[in-house]
């Protein structure tokens, strides 16, 4: 049986196939199926060329979360599409936002007390604590 190439319709395909035989119900049977195949064959083909997927491997906390955030007959993968789109969209990035110019200040605020002690070679509990507030503010500026 020739399978089509040329998806313009069942009747069409059946008409080119029996031209002009008279076929048995089993003939027409085996002929749409062959034509149904093809066809669903292809139709993934184009899918998949038309739109690129990826996989991702959930843990099962994280597929109740999900499945918990859906509305009624939404998919997991719909929610999660929407999700990245609208975070993607809303230009945010993943990479968390480092305030560079607050660390250096601290560091160079904490080189300036530890030169200080150095040259006077006695540490007061009053210059322990600032250097330990300079260092605890460096800690949130990394956060």
């Amino acid at each position: 049986m020739k399978v089509p190439t040329k998806f313009t319709g069942i009747h069409d395909y059946l008409n080119e196939i029996f031209g002009g035989i008279d076929p048995t119900d089993t003939e027409i049977a085996l002929a749409k199926k062959v034509y149904w195949r093809a066809y669903n064959t292809d139709f993934k083909r184009r899918m998949r060329a038309s739109s690129s997927s990826i996989h991702i491997r959930l843990e099962k906390e994280d597929i109740k979360q999900l499945q918990s955030a859906l509305s009624e007959g939404q998919e997991i993968a719909h929610l999660v599409r929407d999700i990245l789109v609208q975070y993607i969209s809303k230009g945010q990035s993943n990479q968390p936002v480092i305030n560079t110019a607050l660390i250096e200040q601290q560091l160079f605020l904490i080189n300036e007390y530890l030169q200080e002690l150095l040259l006077l070679e006695k540490i007061d509990e009053q210059r322990l604590q600032q250097l330990e507030d300079y260092i605890l503010a460096i800690e949130k500026a990394l956060i």
